[in-house]
């Protein structure tokens, strides 16, 4: 089986509508080494002069708008699943090499009490049968000792970073930044005149995808382009049949367990009339399942070694 690098990149471009300002953006965009970007703060109902697919999200001239480019050559189909009205979201789906993708550019608000809800309810927008990848701007800090600095003792900055760490845990991702450099400072954000700065530029992932992390100026924003790179098995062209993912059976003799998975199947019931048939029913019966069994487990693994 042939392993493909995807390198997928996000930034905050302060607003693009500015002819002079779009152009030299988008030259720069063409030229970075990216198969995928995600955009935030658009302020701009399209990028129709973008030479690749594009999908936008929209609010005004003014505020918020996001988006996710692709770069003219792309070897993978798109799918856009979701855009939002408020300009703060952009949800694809992508085969890539046989691999199925659900991708998010997110540009989250600035106003606290906001953020904590839309974090609440990003998972949403996440799949079950897809591998997410999640980036963009989050407007939060995750600590104000590691990503931030000259920051006063407010806590706003820390509002919706709990909502968050939740909802993507939820779907096993992880911090790519953070998971490869654990004690590390390091921001994508510099403002105030360069007084002040944070780390609020973000991928989450799955962690068996992550192969690296890296970022550099951008001379257009006051945020910098941020890289994160994957490493992804290719599933086309093989004729080996379909893999079978299996539970290990002991943990159903962990009664904490078995009392998800009920009420889990309980929940379910109750949403059978959302699904056109049975069997799409009961794929994602099963995919809920193999999610909390392995999320179950890692946390199961994570206790026993502490």
């Amino acid at each position: 089986m042939n392993t493909k690098t995807l390198r997928i990149s996000t930034i905050n471009v302060n607003g693009i509508c500015e002819t002079v300002k779009r152009c030299k953006v988008l030259a720069l965009l063409r030229d970075c080494e990216a198969d995928i970007i995600l955009v935030q703060e658009t302020h701009s109902i399209s990028l129709n002069d973008w030479d690749g697919i594009s999908h936008c999200a929209y609010l005004s001239n003014y505020s918020a708008g996001a988006a996710i480019l692709f770069k003219k050559n792309f070897s993978g189909s798109v799918n856009p699943i979701y855009i939002s009205d408020d300009g703060r979201i952009v949800a694809v789906d992508v085969d890539f090499f046989g691999n199925k993708l659900r991708i998010l550019s997110v540009y989250a608000p600035n106003v606290p009490a906001d953020r904590k809800f839309f974090f609440s309810n990003l998972s949403d927008h996440l799949s079950m049968s897809h591998h997410n990848i999640v980036g963009g701007d989050f407007n939060c800090v995750d600590s104000i000792e590691l990503d931030t600095f000259n920051h006063s003792d407010s806590s706003s900055s820390l509002q919706g970073s709990q909502e968050l760490r939740s909802s993507m845990a939820d779907f096993g991702l992880v911090d790519s930044f953070r998971i490869l450099n654990p004690d590390l400072k390091k921001f994508t954000w510099f403002g105030h005149q360069a007084t002040q700065a944070s780390r609020l530029d973000r991928f989450f992932v799955p962690q068996q995808l992550l192969k690296g992390y890296d970022s550099e100026f951008f001379p257009y924003s006051d945020h910098k382009l941020v890289h994160c790179t994957l490493m992804i098995e290719s599933t086309s062209g093989n004729n080996h049949g379909k893999s079978y993912w299996k539970i290990n059976n002991n943990i159903l003799k962990d009664k904490f367990f078995v009392e998800k998975i009920e009420n889990l199947l309980l929940e379910s019931r109750i949403l059978r009339p959302a699904f056109t048939s049975t069997g799409e029913w009961w794929d994602n019966v099963k995919n809920r399942i193999k999610k909390v069994a392995v999320k179950h487990s890692s946390v199961r693994k994570r206790e026993k070694r502490k």
